[in-house]
C-alpha cells in the first residue's frame, strides 16, 4: 500500500511560510497553475525523507494512491529526485484518463500536467507492462509518443509495437525539449501538426539512427573508401517486423527458435560464398572426400 509522506503539507490554501513560498514559486517557474495544484493534490514536505520536495500523487481510477514523485525545489539540490519503495507498474494519473480519446505518453509528471489533457506520464522512457496492457486493450485509436529527444530508440520501440496492434502512432519530435518547456499552447500545436506515422517513416528512422552514431563500428559495417556502411543484415534488423511476424509466430509456436536459427545459418552461408566469390577465392560446394559442404535442405 503507498502512503503520502506523513510530512506531506498540501500547497493550497498557503501558510506563507518560507518553505511554502519556495515551493509555491518554484511550480510557478516550471508552469504549474493554482488549478493544477489543485487538481493533483500537490504539495511538499519541509522535512524528513522528502524534505524541500515538491510531492506530486497519482491515483488510480478509484482515487486510491498508487504512486507519488518527489522532486526537489532547491536551487542546486543533492538529490533531484526520490519516489517511493514500491513498483512502477501502474497506471500514472489513470483517475484523469479517458480511455475513449486520444492519449499522450510523455516521460514525467511535470510534462504530463504541463499537457494537460489525457497524458499519461511513463515515469521514464519505458511502458510497464500494466499500462500496456490497458492501452491495447483499450478502444482508444491514437497514440502519441512525447518522449525526450535522447528516448528516440525507446520511441521508436514504443511506435513499433502499437503500430502492430492496430492504432494509430504520432511520434511528436520536441527537438530537444521537453512538454513542460514548451508550454501547453506550443505543444498543443506541436501535436496537431504531427502527422501519424507509417511502417515505411518507422523504418527509414530507425535507419536513420545508424548514421548518426560516431561510434567505431562492429562486425555489422563495412569500410569502403573510409567511410563506414551497414550490412544489410543490420538495415533489414531495423524493419518492423509487423503483426504477420507476430502472428507467425504465434503459429509455429516452440518451433520458431529452430527456424531462426537454421535461417541465420543458412544465411550465414550464403553471405561467406558471396564474400568468397566477390573476393576472386575459388568455392568448394565439395570437401577434399567428396561429401557437399553445404546441407541444401
Amino acid at each position: 500500500v503507498v502512503e503520502l509522506p506523513k510530512e506531506f503539507i498540501p500547497l493550497l490554501p498557503d501558510d506563507k511560510t518560507i518553505k511554502w513560498k519556495q515551493a509555491y514559486y518554484y511550480l510557478k517557474s516550471r508552469g504549474i497553475t493554482n488549478d493544477d495544484i489543485i487538481k493533483y493534490n500537490i504539495g511538499y514536505c519541509d522535512f524528513g525523507r522528502y524534505q524541500n520536495m515538491i510531492i506530486i500523487p497519482s491515483y488510480d481510477k478509484d482515487g486510491t494512491l498508487n504512486y507519488f514523485t518527489g522532486r526537489s525545489f532547491e536551487q542546486d539540490p543533492f538529490i533531484k529526485y526520490r519516489n517511493p519503495d514500491c513498483s512502477r507498474d501502474i497506471i500514472p494519473f489513470e483517475l484523469f484518463i479517458n480511455w475513449d480519446s486520444p492519449l499522450v505518453l510523455c516521460e514525467g509528471p511535470f510534462d504530463a500536467i504541463a499537457i494537460k489533457r489525457n497524458a499519461i506520464p511513463l515515469l521514464g522512457k519505458n511502458i510497464q507492462s500494466t499500462l500496456l496492457k490497458r492501452i491495447v486493450q483499450s478502444t482508444v485509436k491514437k497514440i502519441y509518443i512525447a518522449l525526450d529527444t535522447d528516448a528516440i530508440k525507446q520511441s521508436l520501440k514504443h511506435c513499433e509495437y502499437l503500430l502492430n496492434q492496430g492504432k494509430e502512432v504520432y511520434l511528436v519530435e520536441l527537438d530537444g525539449k521537453d512538454p513542460s518547456d514548451l508550454g501547453f499552447s506550443y505543444f498543443t500545436k506541436l501535436i496537431q501538426n504531427t502527422e501519424p506515422i507509417d511502417q515505411y517513416e518507422l523504418m527509414e528512422k530507425k535507419i536513420s539512427l545508424i548514421w548518426v552514431k560516431e561510434t567505431l563500428p562492429d562486425s555489422r559495417y563495412y569500410r569502403r573508401n573510409g567511410k563506414y556502411y551497414p550490412s544489410i543484415t543490420y538495415v533489414l534488423s531495423c524493419y518492423p517486423k509487423g503483426k504477420f511476424f507476430q502472428d507467425w509466430l504465434k503459429k509455429v509456436g516452440y518451433s520458431a527458435d529452430y527456424i531462426v536459427r537454421k535461417a541465420a545459418d543458412e544465411g550465414t552461408q550464403v553471405h561467406e560464398m558471396c564474400e568468397d566469390y566477390l573476393n576472386g577465392k575459388e568455392l568448394n560446394f565439395l570437401s577434399a572426400a567428396g561429401n557437399p559442404m553445404y546441407d541444401p535442405t
